[in-house]
């Protein structure tokens, strides 16, 4: 059984979203169960797993075992002294831009990647390959 999603009130007047593990209720399993993968009721989302730099188009960093489930990761790029999820282009009228890179998740491992769309592309104004990337993946619970 996969796990569901509920969105919406949750109870108690908190409006929200629930996730649960699969062969989980995510309507009757309790507030802090191990078996919710998110409750947004919850501040603190889990336990930092796995963290450190990455490069994006750097290839894919393995987690310390895998997972049964995909957790939650957050990247910032880090110039070697500041982190910032935009870029500021000096001498440009582009000012702040959003980083055109994201991060593939799986059970066992972190990618970072260059991003671009069909009918838009900022690559030519700033391209993150090679850029690094600080990360950190959440374990639920």
């Amino acid at each position: 059984m996969a796990g569901r999603v509920r969105s919406g009130n949750l109870g108690g007047g908190a409006y929200g979203l629930r996730v649960s593990r699969p062969g989980y209720d995510v309507t009757t399993e309790p507030l802090g169960s191990t078996g919710i993968a998110l409750d947004t009721r919850i501040a603190d989302i889990g336990t930092v797993i796995a963290s450190g730099l990455i490069q994006c188009g750097g290839g894919a960093i393995s987690f310390p075992g895998t997972l049964p489930y995909v957790p939650i990761a957050q990247i910032l790029a880090w110039d070697g002294a500041n982190l910032a999820d935009y870029v500021y282009i000096y001498g440009s009228s582009v000012g702040h831009i959003w980083l055109p890179a994201y991060a593939v998740v799986t059970t066992s491992s972190i990618e970072v990647k260059a991003h671009s769309f069909p009918w838009y592309s900022n690559l030519s104004v700033y391209n993150p390959t090679g850029q690094w990337y600080l990360y950190y993946v959440f374990a639920s619970g």
